[in-house]
């Protein structure tokens, strides 16, 4: 499935917290929509530069990196530092309502397997075999989408980004 279609999916499940009357929820779904179609190749980009810039557990330092400053630039408050090389931004909606979260693991393994892309990773050894690099992505895609419909949401939304996943060691010292 394409990344597009993910993203869609997961902002349209993210509209609970939306503050969307029923006759509204059409048009905020078509707006929501119309923003990650908006975003689409940039988010492609992305990808991709993480895909060829892979770091191993507990080195994720330009991952880290980016992704804060892609945060700030969106109005998150961001926190960075956590558990190493972790960062969490977070979003308030107009008003109180429920809190959810997107987690998204950020490290690479550290294999030399078959990677018939054009964008491959530029550091021997390591590579995003399990999809770390597009979870990244939709996180920071979905933050984006969401801080362009802020007035809409009801509640808060924590954008999580997980240092050390393949090692675990990044989801016990959290």
């Amino acid at each position: 499935m394409k990344l597009s279609y993910h993203l869609t999916l997961i902002l349209l499940l993210s509209s609970v917290i939306l503050g969307c009357k029923t006759s509204q929820e059409k048009n905020i779904h078509q707006k929501i929509e119309n923003d990650t179609e908006e975003i689409f190749d940039k988010l492609v980009e992305i990808r991709r530069d993480f895909h060829q810039n892979p770091e191993i557990a507990g080195d994720e330092s330009r991952s880290s990196k980016i992704i804060a400053e892609y945060l700030i630039n969106l109005g998150l408050e961001v926190k960075t530092g956590i558990a190493g090389n972790g960062v969490i931004g977070i979003l308030k909606g107009k008003k109180e309502g429920k809190i959810i979260a997107w987690r998204a693991d950020m490290d690479a393994l550290p294999h030399d397997f078959p990677d018939e892309v054009s964008y491959k990773s530029k550091n021997k050894g390591i590579q995003h075999g399990c999809g770390h690099d597009i979870h990244m992505a939709i996180g920071l895609g979905i933050a984006e989408v969401l801080s362009k419909n802020k007035e809409a949401i009801n509640g808060t939304v924590y954008f999580i980004f997980q240092p050390e996943e393949e090692t675990f060691v990044g989801a016990k010292t959290w």
